[in-house]
């Protein structure tokens, strides 16, 4: 993961609560939502495998976009129409956490943020 990932807006708090979760050490699933609210496999372990790698490298940069990003990719096809709909939500959440659609972070800030908040 040398290059830098972007990660729509509304993934942030996915990823801050995987984060979260990791540091407690605790044994609840993080994507227990994704599951019960019907994302496929393929999406559940690509963001998993992301998130994990963002947590082992914190040096890792992320820019915070505003458009489909890779996780978007490995989506269904139904709900990749459903979040095109909903591009506009990904500057407001990325604000509610205190990150701005079109900057480069590392992924330190997300847990540096997310140990803050606990």
């Amino acid at each position: 993961m040398g290059q830098v990932i972007k990660i729509r807006g509304h993934h942030i708090p996915g990823i801050l609560e995987y984060f979260r979760l990791k540091d407690r050490k605790s044994k609840r699933d993080p994507f227990r939502k994704l599951r019960i609210e019907g994302y496929d496999g393929d999406y559940i372990e690509y963001k998993q495998k992301l998130c994990e790698q963002l947590y082992a490298n914190p040096e890792q940069q992320i820019r915070i976009v505003n458009t489909l990003d890779d996780l978007c990719g490995v989506c269904s096809e139904k709900r990749n129409k459903n979040c095109t709909n909903l591009l506009f939500t990904d500057a407001w959440i990325a604000g509610e956490h205190g990150f701005v659609c079109g900057e480069t972070y590392f992924a330190r800030e997300f847990l540096t943020y997310t140990r803050n908040k606990n």
